[in-house]
């Protein structure tokens, strides 16, 4: 699984929609407008309050990295596994 950072109910993903509410709106209508439950708006104030837009975007670019990194090394070990299988004659 890719880790974004997704409402669980929804779906929808935080890319810097964060700061709508310190531009006055209520948290409802905030979440009512960007289309995503209170509930995400409040988790992802709590992850992401102080963060600028590019900053969220290089976090969620080095998320995405280090998934693919850690994919490379589980195939890497899988790798290993079979050439120590085949190498000691256990296949």
């Amino acid at each position: 699984m890719e880790h974004t950072k997704n409402c669980t109910n929804c779906g929808k993903t935080c890319d810097g929609k964060v700061g709508l509410q310190s531009k006055g709106l209520s948290l409802e209508l905030a979440a009512k407008k960007i289309g995503v439950c209170t509930s995400t708006l409040v988790r992802w104030k709590k992850e992401y309050n102080g963060l600028e837009v590019n900053q969220l975007k290089r976090l969620k670019g080095l998320e995405k990295e280090n998934v693919r990194l850690k994919r490379v090394v589980a195939e890497q070990a899988v790798d290993i596994s079979i050439l120590k299988d085949v190498a000691s004659g256990n296949f």
